[in-house]
């Protein structure tokens, strides 16, 4: 839905893969330079837009809808204006809507709109209104492992496929909605193989 954004997206892989492979023949003249041995864990953070793009995707279609918190004390929670506030008692559940947060237009002007400069150089966002695995100690802890494997294949699907709108398309994509995921019925698209550059 986004095609200046996905080209934007496979320069940036082409350029820090050039790079990459330019510092493996400076280090090792017989250094392989093949993509999928260059792009390890360590290095993907060097693809800053691709985090972006990520991230981005994460907040408008954040795989949990909401997580929850089982209430420790009696106490009563405000904001910091104190326009709202509440009490809890010890035992309840309290229910964070992750789909709605991320959707906050106050955290992300535009809220429906995909911008992956939200997330560039210093996001505006309070650190807590984008939390695609929860946070604090009882996040997910296979965040690392999920956003790693994440970036990984769309490093490579957008360096060697142009994604874009096929007439069986639904936009906007339709859920099920079970459990606490977010799950797609379908997702068709029109794939056009590109030339590596790389």
């Amino acid at each position: 839905m986004n095609p200046a954004t996905q080209e934007k997206l496979h320069q940036e892989i082409n350029s820090v893969i050039s790079k990459m492979a330019a510092e493996a023949r400076a280090a090792d003249p017989a250094a392989s330079i093949d993509p999928i041995d260059l792009v390890t864990v360590e290095s993907l953070n060097r693809f800053e837009y691709l985090n972006a793009c990520l991230n981005e995707s994460l907040r408008i279609y954040s795989p949990a809808t909401f997580t929850e918190r089982f209430v420790g004390r009696d106490m009563d929670l405000k904001t910091d204006d104190d326009r709202v506030s509440f009490s809890v008692k010890k035992g309840d559940i309290i229910h964070f809507p992750i789909y709605s947060m991320h959707r906050d237009a106050e955290q992300f002007p535009d809220p429906e709109a995909f911008r992956p400069e939200r997330f560039l150089d210093d996001p505006k966002h309070h650190k807590y209104a984008f939390m695609p695995f929860g946070q604090g100690p009882r996040k997910c802890i296979a965040e690392s492992l999920a956003l790693a494997e994440a970036k990984l294949a769309l490093l490579h699907l957008v360096r060697l496929y142009r994604l874009g709108v096929a007439p069986e398309t639904t936009n906007p994509p339709e859920f099920f909605y079970q459990s606490q995921a977010l799950i797609p019925k379908n997702l068709i698209l029109k794939v056009e193989k590109r030339i590596p550059v790389c």
